[in-house]
């Protein structure tokens, strides 16, 4: 049973105010530290007041709209603000200043905002190249023979590995964005409901893989910058998820213009593959894999900034979500 001096949540959160009772004297108890806990509650119970009331009730009011109550802290869902104009932003929910600044993603609905996460993929990048120095200091007083085989040997295929799994993440981050944007581009513009946007996600599958065929004709993707370099980075996941040996793939191979019927070496040893890479994006002999990261992801994002120019994208219409705990996203 609800405590008489408590308010009625439920009342409160559907537009009903609440009139604090007026205070009540008490007199501490002379003695009995049980009876002075009750003393303190009571006057805890007593301060409810109506700005606490109206902060709740404004607080349910700007839940409405996205996703769930929990999800409404995460900032990464307020980048760029402003830019698209299928925004919709809960009333009085301001983007924190790190936010606004723009270098994060671009938002395209309520439900899917980002578009590219790039200062979450530059940080892990930033990380690795931070252990990469590490390991390089750790290699200063050694025997330079044995530090060059080291290195060789053990330390660039492990930092090399770690950019390659930024790179797998990178491209199934734009797969899941490409996937959605054709799924918004078949209605001409208009507004979908998210049943449509659900039927058309689904309608772009081909068994369990995704119909790039359908994509591209929706998408016009071979129009878009970066293009080719996109093409590059799905077979090289490709070859490093599903090769036993991790070795490139035959399309890879030659969207790098590298020798083909020829053994190579594991990705993240193999110097052909590095140096293909490395021409692809425009960078020098002298570039790590870190650097070829960070090409790849500034790349994808300027891809899906031109391709979100380019498309005439359906808005969806989003119901307002439902805030009994059993039907939070769990």
């Amino acid at each position: 049973m609800r405590h008489p001096r408590l308010p009625d949540f439920a009342q409160i959160a559907n537009g009903a105010t609440y009139a604090p009772p007026a205070p009540v004297c008490h007199t501490e108890p002379a003695c009995g530290r049980q009876a002075k806990r009750v003393f303190c509650a009571k006057r805890r119970i007593s301060a409810v007041s109506q700005e606490n009331a109206e902060i709740l009730r404004c607080a349910q009011d700007d839940i409405v709209g996205a996703r769930s109550a929990s999800r409404l802290c995460n900032v990464r869902r307020f980048a760029h603000i402003g830019q698209s104009s299928d925004v919709h932003v809960p009333s009085g929910v301001e983007a924190p200043a790190v936010v606004r600044r723009g270098n994060l993603g671009i938002l395209t609905n309520a439900r899917r905002e980002l578009v590219m996460e790039i200062g979450f993929l530059m940080g892990i990048v930033a990380v690795i190249r931070a252990e990469e120095q590490r390991r390089g200091s750790q290699r200063t007083h050694e025997d330079p023979i044995y530090e060059y085989d080291h290195w060789l040997f053990t330390d660039a295929p492990f930092v090399n590995e770690l950019c390659l799994m930024v790179l797998v993440t990178l491209w199934h981050q734009v797969e899941r964005e490409l996937v959605g944007l054709a799924a918004r581009a078949a209605s001409d513009g208009k507004e979908i409901s998210p049943e449509r946007y659900h039927d058309e996600v689904q309608g772009l599958r081909k068994g369990k893989l995704w119909d790039w065929i359908k994509i591209n004709a929706r998408l016009k993707l071979q129009s878009c910058q970066g293009q080719r370099s996109m093409e590059a980075l799905r077979h090289l996941a490709n070859s490093y998820k599903h090769h036993p040996s991790m070795e490139p793939n035959e399309e890879l191979v030659k969207l790098l213009n590298l020798e083909t019927g020829v053994n190579y070496a594991p990705l993240p040893e193999s110097d052909s593959v590095q140096a293909g890479l490395k021409a692809l994006v425009g960078l020098g002999n002298d570039s790590s894999y870190c650097d070829i990261a960070e090409r790849f992801i500034h790349i994808a994002s300027d891809f899906l900034v031109d391709l979100q120019r380019r498309v005439n994208v359906s808005p969806v219409k989003w119901k307002p979500v439902s805030l009994k705990l059993s039907d939070f996203a769990r």
